[in-house]
């Protein structure tokens, strides 16, 4: 024996017969010093000699020996040849039969016995029987355990128990009262009987149950007892009834993987619910998350202060969420309808702008968060920028509570004061007016606008201060009228109904009305001292600044194509060389012309400088006329500040009979002018042709083009005063758009039109 220790390897040797051996993989080998000293000079360790045991060695020697197996198989016979007890022997050992016996029934029209299979338990160890029935779904039966397993007796009182022998395919077995037919068994059984001795025939079919059959068809068709044939149903109910008692509650589905790849995900999205149309409805704010480990919701509510609603943590709890509630009869019945995945919302069912069904409540998904945004347009392609819903409410306007009305105890600005303030303070004052206008009062003369025949002759004085801007009125006493003069109404601010407004000073003027104390008074006249006021202060009344009448009554004497000359003649009837203002004032309403009678008031001091209420000739050319000669009163066209003078007007006439005109051309516009002429001899014949022109002229610059031009000869001017047909039109194009002109200057038209006119006429 080698005195050198061999290394074992005996990691394929079972742990309890590795005691006394040492595994050289598992043995720790300690790395010693490399030198020792011996007499003061360093000399080199030898290696460590690992001493192999006796047993060590003699286990080594049996693993490398051939015989080894045959070894282990002496050792099996040597135990089998030992007589062990039957229960030792035979423990485990089960034999299966199956068997069947007819059940009567008495009560069925459709079936007059029932097959009912039973399996036989046989315990070879103690020669024990268990009798046991297969379930069947809705059978109505208390199946299961038949008999509970013992040593059953024979029948007839022979004694004994029943054996294997007895137990044979194809024999009939007699147990407490029941007859059974053995039809079959399983292959352990078969081998362990031909082992024994006992030869098991072939097996037996059972016989035909119409029943059972009838009940199978009926399963097959209404449930889909076969989950590989798809019957309009998902899965058996009755299958996944029993699969959940027995413990698996789930569903098929493999959520391992998911869970592991997206657990602590969760897509959070903003939703609005407004229920406002519902009695007692809300408009409330909720938080949705969605988890996508295991595809569940949860809605939290957005708490919302001073909302006067209660906190409540949650409407909706971690749980799948259906996309729709059904109720079917399926619960009426116990059983409920199978409902898959694709009957839930998922990831792909939710997007900002969508709505949410949460049991019947649609909450509108207006916004995400940043870390939602941001997966669905990495993992499925979506961008919820564009999508985001502004469901911010703009704070309704504060509520006016309207002022209640005045108390009747001093002012109305007294009575707000106690409206607007818990401490009442007196009305402020403007103090730089009243030192201003201390003392200043305006008088007029008015008139009821509608009187009664005994209120005709009734006269009130009004007189208002420019320091508060208070009135009052005054009735002059007339003898033998029936009515008692003095004052009419106390001085203090009032308001116009009309307007619902206080009177103030621009209101009152000659010829305009204020209604007081529920009657209408028309201003007739005023003092001097206020006229003079009213013409110092041009922002309060614009009609008593003599500039403002003279040009705005200027451009209505234009616009009605109406001469100072004509005018005057036309006033003047007894050609006096005189008019009077209200002659003036008949005359400008006849010409369709409405005057405000502060402004002829205005004109009347301003021009009669003789003071006795007339103007002559002379003073009402001074007014209206812009130039005048030898020849009277010039045509003048006033457009954009541009004035068409004679010599201008006879130098575009000169360019127009430049025109190369035909005879038979020139003869048609001769024709044409003087159809004009007798329009302009015509009542506001004038003013229809250039308001025609008007509708055109869309940049208002008093010029048109040619398209333009046609369209205004061939609409109302055309058809309406002078029937002008296309060849009529041509000619007048062409005699006006002279030396390629693009834009005519409409005004210079009727200049031309109205010249024509006026020389016919003399």
């Amino acid at each position: 024996m080698s005195g050198k220790r061999a290394e074992i390897d005996v990691s394929s040797v079972p742990l309890n017969m590795r005691m006394g051996f040492n595994d050289a993989r598992m043995t720790k080998k300690r790395a010693g010093a490399g030198f020792k000293i011996v007499h003061g000079v360093p000399v080199e360790k030898p290696a460590t000699v690992h001493r192999v045991s006796r047993g060590e060695e003699e286990f080594s020697t049996m693993m490398r020996s051939r015989k080894l197996g045959e070894t282990f198989k002496s050792a099996e016979l040597t135990r089998a040849a030992t007589k062990l007890p039957p229960h030792v022997r035979d423990t485990r050992k089960v034999l299966r039969f199956n068997a069947y016996f007819l059940e009567p029934v008495h009560e069925s029209a459709e079936e007059n016995h029932r097959t009912r299979s039973i399996t036989i338990l046989f315990y070879v160890e103690d020669g024990t029987l268990q009798l046991s029935e297969p379930k069947e779904e809705n059978s109505g039966l208390m199946q299961g355990t038949f008999v509970r397993r013992h040593k059953c007796p024979k029948p007839g009182g022979a004694g004994g128990f029943v054996g294997l022998t007895d137990l044979v395919v194809g024999a009939d077995i007699k147990l407490y009262g029941r007859t059974m037919r053995i039809i079959g068994c399983d292959g352990f059984t078969r081998e362990f009987c031909h082992e024994r001795g006992i030869e098991q025939p072939e097996d037996i079919p059972a016989p035909f149950d119409a029943y059972s059959t009838t009940r199978a068809a009926l399963k097959a068709r209404d449930t889909g007892a076969d989950s590989e044939i798809f019957r309009g149903k998902k899965m058996n109910p009755l299958k996944k009834f029993m699969e959940a008692s027995l413990g698996r509650a789930g569903g098929g589905r493999d959520t391992l993987s998911k869970f592991l790849e997206n657990d602590g995900k969760v897509l959070r999205f903003y939703g609005l619910w407004d229920d406002r149309d519902s009695v007692y409805g809300d408009r409330l704010l909720f938080r949705i998350h969605y988890f996508l480990a295991d595809d569940t919701m949860e809605i939290l509510e957005v708490y919302q202060p001073n909302s006067g609603r209660d906190k409540f943590p949650a409407l909706l709890k971690r749980q799948p969420l259906p996309k729709k509630v059904l109720f079917s009869d399926d619960r009426a019945r116990g059983c409920e309808e199978d409902v898959g995945s694709e009957d839930y919302y998922n990831e792909d069912d939710l997007a900002v702008g969508k709505y949410l069904n949460v049991l019947g409540r649609n909450i509108l998904l207006y916004d995400a968060d940043a870390y939602t945004k941001e997966w669905y347009k990495a993992v499925k392609g979506l961008d919820f920028s564009d999508s985001v819903v502004d469901v911010e409410e703009k704070a309704p306007p504060p509520v006016e509570v309207p002022p209640p009305p005045p108390t009747g105890f001093g002012s109305e600005e007294d009575s707000l004061g106690s409206f607007k303030y818990l401490v009442p303070k007196p009305p402020k004052k403007d103090w730089v007016k009243l030192m201003e206008n201390e003392g200043k009062v305006l008088r007029f003369v008015a008139k009821l606008a509608n009187p009664r025949p005994i209120d005709v002759k009734r006269r009130f004085i009004i007189g208002f201060s420019l320091a508060d801007d208070t009135l009052s009125v005054f009735e002059p006493p007339v003898r033998n009228s029936g009515i008692v003069g003095g004052k009419w109404l106390a001085s203090g601010k009032y308001k116009n109904p009309d307007t619902g407004e206080y009177v103030v000073a621009g209101d009152l003027y000659v010829g305009g009305t204020v209604t007081l104390k529920g009657q209408q008074l028309v201003i007739e006249s005023a003092d001097e001292y206020s006229l003079k006021v009213m013409e110092g202060t041009a922002h309060v009344w614009p009609l008593s600044q003599i500039d403002f009448v003279l040009n705005n009554l200027k451009l209505k004497m234009r616009e009605h194509s109406v001469t100072a000359r004509r005018m005057f003649r036309t006033i003047d009837k007894d050609f006096s060389g005189f008019i009077t203002l209200d002659e003036f004032n008949q005359a400008l309403r006849k010409w369709g012309m409405t005057v405000p009678k502060q402004a002829l008031v205005t004109l009347m001091r301003h021009y009669d400088t003789s003071g006795d209420g007339r103007i002559s000739y002379s003073e009402f050319c001074d007014a209206f006329l812009e130039k005048e000669d030898e020849g009277g009163v010039s045509v003048v066209a006033r457009v954009k500040g541009k004035t068409f003078s004679d010599a201008e007007l006879k130098s575009y006439l000169a360019k127009s009979v430049e025109v190369e005109l035909s005879d038979p051309e020139r003869l048609h516009l001769e024709d044409l002018l003087s159809r004009f002429s007798f329009v302009f001899q015509s009542r506001n014949g004038e003013q229809a042709i250039r308001e025609e022109f008007r509708k055109f002229d869309t940049n208002k610059d008093h010029t048109v083009d040619r398209e333009e031009f046609r369209a205004a000869m061939g609409g109302g001017i055309g058809q309406g005063h002078f029937n002008l047909n296309e060849h009529d039109i041509s000619v007048m194009e062409k005699v006006f758009f002279h030396d390629g002109l693009e834009k005519l200057d409409y005004e210079a038209f009727m200049s031309v039109l109205r010249h024509h006119a006026e020389r016919t006429t003399h």
